[in-house]
């Protein structure tokens, strides 16, 4: 018996199998864009939001150091400091803006010329022994010690910053965060 040589059919590319294995058709580009796309459009929300809450965040908590420092300064002074002492009426209020090129917090009149980073409203009140006589430490209004009251009467004065970061022109309504330092000092 004699051998045959078996001959395997040549293949030859017809254009057609080859290329569909070999990459994707321009509809399934086309398809996956549209996909991802979508995809992005719905998370992108999630960005901006952390990212608006990350600068709030920095923000708020620039505003209490700031807050928290004031307090801090008024709280060392002696007892009878002239920042401490209250002149009219039953409480000392002072307001100040923060200079961003000045560096500095200003009372009273601020430059035209540009404008404050920071407010900051110092507020101090005196009280005698008889406003914790009721157990809490959230002092009323009418227990508040007037002006001009003996020193021996006034035992407690509260000190009460608030800071808050003036917003941009564009910034959202309600979006102003103000910082609160209470401290009580006794004498």
């Amino acid at each position: 018996m004699a051998m045959v040589p078996v001959r395997t059919p040549r293949r030859w590319f017809d254009g057609r199998r080859g290329r569909a294995g070999a990459g994707f058709t321009f509809l399934e580009v086309l398809i996956s864009v549209v996909l991802l796309a979508m995809l992005i459009v719905g998370v992108l929300p999630l960005f901006v939001r952390s990212m608006r809450s990350n600068s709030e965040g920095r923000d708020l908590t620039e505003a209490t150091n700031r807050a928290r420092l004031h307090a801090e300064e008024l709280f060392e002074l002696p007892f009878d400091a002239p920042e401490l002492t209250i002149a009219t009426g039953s409480e000392l209020v002072t307001t100040e803006r923060y200079s961003t090129v000045q560096q500095r917090w200003i009372g009273g009149t601020f430059p035209v010329t540009e404008r404050p980073l920071y407010t900051r409203v110092t507020r101090v009140r005196q009280f005698g022994t008889d406003a914790v006589d009721d157990g809490d430490l959230l002092f009323e209004d009418d227990e508040a010690l007037p002006a001009g009251t003996p020193v021996t009467m006034v035992h407690l004065k509260e000190i009460e910053v608030h800071v808050s970061r003036i917003q941009d022109a564009g910034a959202v309504v309600g979006t102003r965060r103000v910082a609160v330092v209470r401290l009580l000092r006794s004498n």
